[in-house]
């Protein structure tokens, strides 16, 4: 025990009794324990040289000691121990200065001062990479040589309907977002750019720093600058993935065109917040222009404004702060965006559904997703924390009942349920024509900046719930600490950002194998490419063995006929090259193959070329013919080839003949004779047996010339969507911008009816309700009439089949059904449910669609299995498993095997449901997962019109 005794007239006497007066020539005594009472001195300690009048020299004295100790003695222990106190200091003084300082700038103002530090922390950040041109892997290939064309096409007034040397023949601009395209060539234009790889780059940047700038404004909306600022330096830095958005999926893979909705889409959001906050006409006009400017850069934002329409509803029957039929509004106003874009997404939707190669990709296991997410941040991000905080955020957000949480945490979770399987089977949102074609892992990249938004107003309700509690002589003490975990947070996190950004930078840098080699095989290419005649045509294959899409920067810079066998990113056609075998090669005019590193397995080896690592060998069965006669006699000759016109003379005969050409069919294509005017246009398998096919036409002798100028059913789609919503637009406008009695008579019918609604909303509630159910239980009863869409086990209330397993020698067991599992739940322990799995096809190159399966999983043993089910098939079905072979026994049908190898089913209409069991043994490790889908649930009749045997000319 120590006792400390201080006179009346001492500096601190005031301090420890402020609040009665201290007796003349009196002493205070104090008594304290000094290994329990350190803070309390630590506090007199602060008052004596903070708070009194005359304390201010003896408080610089003891600053100055500090401050000397700590840069005369760097090495010293103790000098470590005054910069730990100092900075504890300084903690103290700035949160007992912010306590008595209030300042409140105008909203603009911070938007502005985030709009310095996020741009200028962009600008240090990408000032290597907005300098550098190069040709960079993956996306950013096709989309390079796309560009180039287009910007030719925009200088000669035209926006090309058929680019020929882009794989074999494919319609960029109609089966991909045009937009980004479009924006990109005009820079390109305006500025005179020679190297459209930094057009490319530098929009790049651009998207990535307008995506952080916008989630730092949508977050000072829902805490304050500096939380924005946090918010906006995290997406900033996201490393992230081709799926979680980020630098990786940006500047890695050139995944352009959807981030660019993504990064417009919080703009929407923050415009949807000023009319819920206070409605004005420019707000809406500002939703109505943002929301079809995002929609018109990506399809993936129409799911985003539906799932921006379902928070909306949420927000006007949680948020207490706003009045409910402002977000009713506020969904109108999304809505007529929306349908303002109509007659670009609709008739754009439709050509990929009907010519497009699909890119489906299914949502995962719910357990499995679960899982993923417990040990690493879905959607991916270098700011883990954030993330799962914003998880959690999620649920403080509906909580609030305030507007602006509310709809962020539901516009989040929307999105995020999207990820797993168990919404589109339970919903029966599959199988469709256009889920079998949706990526649902794209949905994380759109739900990262309201959990981002979410997790630190998390944060910021915990921090203002702990400052609030505390007394106001332990903020000195909390400033403290928080000054010196900030020092700690500094030490570790400045080098991590350090790194990271280098990483960054790394990335937007990540060039093409040997880039000087490929700008050689380029200019080998631009030689050939001159050479070329319409007589002579030939393509360059790239036997790309990484799908890194390298040869169609070599098409952009030559303009050279390239392609590779398989799906391609940005070129969307269906009908195009079926595989490598010769019969394609021939069909497509392959005269030289390319590989990297080692030596094409197709061509002659004495033609073999070197262009630093790359390797070129040219096909010695090449005839270079573009136009082939398949039936009759003669000679097809082309005498012009360009993307916008084919001219072809049939030669050596007096009769028709049917001729194919050596491009994927798109029904565009129109063909007419010098004598008989406009020829019927046909599609033909490209090779023998084949599933793709090219374009033919029975030509009579003489000159015919194709022009891709002909009319599809999608060209009228969306008009008249369009039309209304820029009517009503129209109207709104008007009546709302200025005073008028149509809008006084508005407003006050508003008025009444939303004084009716809160009288008989009860009434209204319960009419609502009604034909709800109604409406569901008759749409059930109907779709149970129905042919079965799949086979599917249920995950509902109650069981949709009978389970039974059993180990090997053993009896069969039971499955019970377990609604919370929404799963079949047997010994061992093995789990039966309904899943989405990409197992079925109609035509490679596509990858598989996203189609309802079963899913077996067995954790311990060896299992045999066997599923009893009752459905009505009718139809053309398609039948896979991933590997395991299953049996599969159908009431009035033989018996089948059906295993990895995908079979086709036919059934004859019936009345009853069939009985089906399927049986399969499973081992673990690997689940089992069937998909048995009727065919027209994923593949459209396209009606392409097929070649007749003999000429239809008389």
């Amino acid at each position: 025990m120590a006792r400390l005794t201080f006179h009346e007239k001492s500096l601190v006497g005031p301090l420890l009794c402020p609040r009665r007066v201290v007796p003349p020539a009196s002493k205070i005594s104090l008594r304290l324990p000094l290994a329990t009472n350190l803070p309390r001195l630590a506090a007199l300690v602060f008052r004596l040289f903070f708070k009194h009048p005359n304390s201010t020299w003896a408080g610089l004295l003891l600053l100055g000691l500090l401050i000397a100790d700590v840069l005369l003695f760097p090495l010293a222990g103790a000098a470590g121990a005054a910069l730990l106190l100092l900075i504890g200091l300084m903690g103290a003084a700035l949160i007992g200065a912010a306590s008595r300082v209030r300042v409140k700038l105008p909203g603009w103002i911070l938007d502005l001062l985030i709009l310095v530090v996020i741009g200028g922390a962009s600008a240090q950040l990408f000032r290597g990479p907005w300098n550098t041109a190069g040709f960079r892997m993956y996306d950013w290939g096709p989309h390079h040589a796309n560009l180039r064309h287009l910007v030719d096409g925009l200088r000669e007034g035209r926006v090309p309907a058929w680019v020929h040397s882009v794989s074999t023949g494919d319609s960029p601009y109609e089966l991909y977002a045009l937009l980004p395209y479009y924006l990109a060539a005009k820079t390109a234009i305006l500025t005179q750019a020679t190297d459209l790889t930094l057009v490319m780059v530098r929009s790049g940047i651009l998207v990535h720093t307008l995506a952080a700038l916008g989630a730092a404004l949508l977050a000072r909306r829902a805490t304050g600058l500096p939380w924005a600022i946090v918010v906006g330096f995290a997406t900033l830095y996201d490393f992230g993935s081709v799926w979680g958005g980020g630098i990786d999926g940006l500047l890695g893979m050139g995944v352009t065109h959807s981030a660019l909705g993504n990064a417009i889409w919080p703009f929407v959001l923050l415009a949807i917040i000023g009319a819920l906050r206070r409605p004005r006409l420019w707000k809406s006009v500002a939703i109505w222009a943002l929301v079809a400017l995002a929609i018109a850069c990506h399809p993936l934002a129409l799911v985003i404004a539906l799932a921006t329409c379902g928070a909306l509803l949420l927000v006007a029957l949680l948020a207490r702060d706003i009045p409910a039929h402002r977000a009713l509004f506020a969904i109108a106003h999304v809505t007529i965006g929306v349908l303002l874009v109509a007659v670009v997404w609709a008739p754009f939707s439709e050509r990929l559904v009907l010519y497009g190669v699909h890119f489906g990709v299914a949502g995962q296991l719910a357990w499995s997703t679960f899982e993923h997410m417990l040990s690493q941040p879905v959607p991916e991000t270098s700011v883990a924390a954030i993330v799962y905080a914003g998880y959690w955020g999620i649920l403080v957000g509906v909580l609030s009942r305030r507007a602006v949480p509310t709809l962020l945490a539901c516009f989040a979770a929307i999105l995020m349920v999207g990820l797993f399987d168990q919404v589109y089977t339970l919903l029966d949102l599959v199988p469709s024509l256009q889920t079998a074609r949706f990526q649902t892992v794209r949905l994380a990249s759109s739900a990262k900046v309201g959990i981002y938004v979410c997790g630190v107003y998390l944060l910021d309700s915990a921090l203002r719930l702990v400052q609030s509690k505390q007394p106001q002589h332990a903020r000195p003490l909390v400033g403290a600490l928080l000054a010196l975990a900030t020092a700690g947070i500094l030490r570790g996190g400045l080098p991590y950002f350090d790194r990271l950004a280098s990483e960054l930078r790394a990335r937007a840098f990540l060039e093409v194998p040997d880039s000087v080699g490929l700008e050689q095989l380029a200019s080998w290419a631009r030689e050939q490419n001159s050479a070329m005649r319409p007589e002579r045509y030939g393509r360059l294959l790239h036997q790309d063995d990484g799908r890194t899409y390298l040869v169609y920067h070599v098409n952009a810079r030559s303009d050279l006929p390239s392609l590779w066998v398989g799906p391609v990113s940005a070129l969307f056609l269906r009908e195009r090259i079926e595989d490598a075998s010769a019969a394609s090669l021939q069909r497509f005019n392959v005269r030289w193959v390319m590989r990297l590193d080692r030596a094409p397995s197709y061509g002659d080896p004495a033609t073999e070329r070197r262009f630093g690592r790359y390797i070129v060998r040219e096909l010695p069965d090449w005839d270079g013919r573009f136009a082939r006669v398949e039936r009759g006699a003669g000679d097809a000759v082309v005498t012009h080839l360009d993307d916008e016109r084919i001219d072809v003379e049939l030669r050596g005969t007096s009769e028709p003949a049917l001729v194919a050409f050596g491009m994927g069919y798109y029904p565009r294509w129109q063909a007419e004779h010098a004598g008989r005017g406009a020829l019927p246009v046909y599609a033909l398998p490209t090779i023998e047996g084949g599933q793709l096919n090219v374009v033919a036409a029975w030509l009579p002798p003489g000159h015919t010339t194709l022009r891709p100028s002909g009319a599809l059913p999608s060209d009228g789609k969306g008009r008249a969507a369009t039309g209304f919503a820029a009517l009503l637009a129209t109207a709104i406008i008007v009546v709302w911008s200025r005073a008028s009695k149509a809008r006084t008579r508005l407003l006050l019918g508003m008025a009444r009816l939303a004084a009716w609604l809160k009288r008989h909303r009860v009434r209204v509630g319960l009419v609502a309700a009604s034909v709800l159910v109604v409406t569901l239980l008759l749409a059930s009863a109907f779709s149970s009439r129905l042919p079965a869409p799949a086979l599917q086990v249920g995950n509902a209330l109650r069981a949709g089949a009978s389970v039974e397993a059993r180990a090997q020698g053993s009896s069969w067991t039971r499955c019970s059904y377990r609604p919370l599992y929404g799963a079949y739940r047997c010994p061992g322990p093995v789990l039966i449910q309904d899943t989405v799995a990409d197992l079925l096809n109609d035509a490679p190159p596509s990858p598989a669609f996203a189609v309802p399966a079963i899913n077996v999983a067995v954790s311990n043993e060896t299992m045999e299995l066997r599923v009893s089910l009752k459905a009505k098939l009718e139809g053309e079905y398609w039948a896979a498993t991933n590997g395991i072979p299953i049996q599969l026994a159908i009431g009035g049908e033989p018996d089948r095997t059906i295993s990895g190898e995908q079979t086709t089913h036919f059934f004859e209409a019936a009345e009853r449901a069939r009985e089906i069991t399927l049986s399969a043994t499973v081992a673990p490790g690997k689940p089992l997962q069937i998909a048995f889908v009727r065919r027209d649930r994923l593949v459209p009749e396209r009606g392409y019109a097929t070649a007749p045997e003999h000429s239809p000319f008389e």
